[in-house]
């Protein structure tokens, strides 16, 4: 049976036994689920060599550098993120992978590698380095005037920045527009549910709640679990309006005001993920504030939240709607128990909203590097194997060394670029290895690089991201994260789950190669996935080529309490648990890299 599955995987590296006739849009007859392999087989010769060259010891020794305390942390455009950038250019360099950043001035222009012709990418036109200058954030202040006229008699309110409400909207306008309340800001045609039925959004505010109608009802529709993922896990409660923001900014809104459904409920949702009831006062609390980073052309760090987004209390909420002589409970109310909108002008009540911030441009770099497919018919084809570089530098005395948080995702890389560079058989399409930047600051070097890529993006049939791979579970985290996932994980599955070669991978929804991929990859390396296929509207670098509709795959290991603090540290990573998801890394791109996407034999 072994050999049999080692011959099976060898055909389909080969193109010569082809799974479908696209890495997207396949229909996705399979919602994901467990994958267990118990009894890992040996890897088929094609690509044998590459993958034993995949140890935890050389990890080691990439990590132990680029966690140390001399890059201070790594944070973005600092002389200790220059010198990690530096760092893994040269292992690129020394393995024999060509540079993929920017064309240096003096040679030949080109609008990508592609359309550069052989001649051009053989020749040292680019560097390791695509240059990502972004707008630093020094200060913001800004208040929202709500003025209304009831009985005629005018009134004026200031609502005060971090007090009444917050936002991660940044830049410098005034808005002044009325308001509707848009109830939970949903459409669902499926559901035959519309917020917006018989409003005008368009050159207004919107007001709307987070979650869906009847959350504490277990009879809702919106407990379904298609909708259940979609407007109640914490994540996406945490992240702000995700899809209601977009569809406000289709409605035509100026901005939008998220209000917190079930503030007790749904209070101190980080706590909950790590099961903290209580401060932990026995070592230095940290402001959680960090240096505030976007785009030049942006006004959002958030790519989820294309026009200004604000989120307001209660209090604030309920004032603004009772100047219309309205409740906001009563207006829930009618939502939870009729399961129809309660949307609504407010039109005693204009808001103006003001921001002003002062900024700065500021330089840092993606470091990217390819491996030409050795297949004239498809190396025009692209697999992307990213990670992000950048990590949250030092706070005082501290320095957050991000040895998990994404030393590791930056060694898995690493390992799989020499794994390719060393391995006598290439693939048959390109790879291109690429370290972010930006990613603690909103994703910013992996969205600055789909917008301007190395190679086209119609060519790019799949992205893999590696972000926290080091760390094992336990079965306490692994039923706190099930909580706060909203994963409904059987108790009889959860109870065969290895947990020390367990790992939760996320995909994109339909695509077959890539579940393929990953599948037969598995049989290679023998971990215990959950295999959860999704958007891809998460908060790591994935994000930006799942907008674009790129299939991807996000490999992340446990979340630990030394998330974002100074303790995640060299000493906690397993070396073993990063070993074993970077051969399935490698293992999932070689066989994506070898796949006909054309659904014919490759000679």
């Amino acid at each position: 049976m072994k050999k049999c599955l080692s011959l099976l995987f060898a055909l389909m590296l080969m193109g010569v036994y082809p799974l479908s006739t696209t890495f997207g849009d396949t229909p996705d007859r399979d919602p994901g689920g467990f994958h267990r392999v118990d009894s890992p087989v040996p890897p088929p010769a094609a690509i044998h060599d590459g993958f034993v060259s995949i140890t935890g010891r050389d990890a080691d020794s990439y990590l132990r550098f680029l966690a140390s305390d001399l890059l201070e942390g790594r944070e973005v455009a600092s002389s200790g993120y220059d010198i990690a950038a530096e760092f893994v250019a040269a292992l690129f360099r020394m393995w024999g992978l060509e540079p993929a950043g920017d064309l240096i001035h003096d040679a030949p222009r080109a609008r990508n590698l592609l359309s550069a012709g052989s001649d051009a990418r053989k020749s040292p036109s680019r560097s390791y380095f695509q240059d990502v200058v972004m707008r630093e954030v020094l200060s913001t202040t800004g208040s929202i005037t709500a003025e209304s006229k009831r009985s005629g008699v005018r009134r004026e309110r200031t609502f005060i920045h971090g007090i009444d409400y917050t936002s991660t909207s940044t830049g410098t306008w005034s808005i002044t527009a009325p308001v509707v309340f848009a109830g939970h800001g949903i459409v669902e045609k499926s559901l035959k549910y519309d917020d917006y039925h018989g409003i005008q959004a368009k050159d207004r505010i919107v007001m709307i709640l987070n979650e869906a109608p009847g959350a504490d009802l277990a009879d809702s529709p919106f407990h379904q679990d298609e909708y259940e993922k979609r407007y109640f896990q914490p994540r996406r409660r945490m992240h702000g309006g995700d899809l209601r923001t977009k569809t406000a900014a289709e409605k035509g809104a100026l901005a939008v005001l998220l209000v917190e459904n079930r503030p007790q409920k749904n209070r101190y949702l980080g706590a909950k993920i790590l099961d903290r009831d209580k401060v932990d006062d026995s070592g230095p609390v940290f402001d959680p504030g960090r240096r505030r980073l976007l785009l030049p052309h942006s006004n959002n760090p958030d790519p989820r939240a294309p026009i200004p987004t604000y989120q307001i209390s209660r209090r604030m909420a309920a004032e603004i709607v009772a100047t219309c002589g309205e409740s906001l409970e009563n207006l829930q109310s009618v939502i939870n128990t009729t399961y129809k909108p309660a949307s609504r002008l407010l039109s005693r009540v204009r808001l103006t909203l003001n921001t002003k911030s002062r900024t700065q441009l500021v330089r840092s770099r993606n470091v990217l590097a390819v491996l030409e497919g050795a297949d004239a018919e498809v190396k025009n084809e692209v697999i992307v194997i990213g990670a992000h570089l950048d990590h949250l530098g030092k706070k005082g005395p501290y320095i957050f060394n991000g040895a998990d948080d994404n030393g590791s995702g930056v060694c898995g890389v690493l390992e799989v670029a020499q794994a390719f560079a060393v391995n006598p058989t290439r693939p048959k399409r390109t790879v291109l290895f690429a370290l972010w930047t930006g990613e603690e600051s909103g994703l910013l070097g992996s969205t600055y690089y789909v917008a301007h890529p190395t190679y086209p993006l119609a060519k790019t049939v799949a992205n893999l991201n590696l972000d926290m791979i080091s760390r094992r579970w336990t079965r306490e985290q692994l039923e706190s994260m099930r909580r706060w996932r909203g994963m409904d994980i059987p108790q009889k599955e959860l109870e065969q789950i290895d947990v020390d070669r367990f790992m939760i991978l996320s995909r994109a929804r339909g695509s077959f190669p890539v579940r393929e991929a990953l599948k037969q990859a598995n049989a290679l390396v023998g971990m215990h996935l959950l295999i959860r296929p999704s958007t891809g509207f998460g908060g790591s670098d994935h994000a930006p080529f799942a907008f674009k509709g790129i299939p991807w795959v996000f490999f992340f290991s446990a979340m630990t309490q030394d998330y974002h603090m100074p303790s995640d540290s060299l000493e906690k990573v397993s070396l073993d648990h990063l070993e074993n998801v970077s051969r399935l890394v490698y293992a999932t791109a070689f066989h994506l890299a070898g796949w006909d996407s054309e659904n014919k034999v490759l000679e």
